[in-house]
């Protein structure tokens, strides 16, 4: 279980780090540069937590995914909720 939260960390950490340098340091175009940091964070998270073997790359890649598109909706209702107002 340990292994996966630091999967999940450190590629997020990384995720959202590589689309901002990747995005505005390197100006790199909106989905290249999405791409690439995902694949980038796929590989440092994995590396990290210790991953081993194609089904656990494979579980890796899906729960950085998933997280990540859980905490894009979480944002974008803070910023639609900051905008409408309560």
């Amino acid at each position: 279980m340990a292994k996966w939260a630091a999967v999940v960390i450190v590629g997020e950490v990384s995720l959202v780090t590589l689309v901002l340098v990747l995005g505005s340091v390197v100006k790199i175009g909106d989905q290249l540069a999405l791409v690439l940091a995902l694949a980038m964070s796929i590989l440092i998270g994995g590396r990290f937590g210790g991953v081993r073997g194609a089904l656990e790359w494979v579980m890796a890649a899906v729960l950085i995914v998933g997280v990540g598109l859980v905490l894009l909706y979480l944002f974008i209702l803070a910023v639609v909720s900051q905008i409408t107002g309560p």
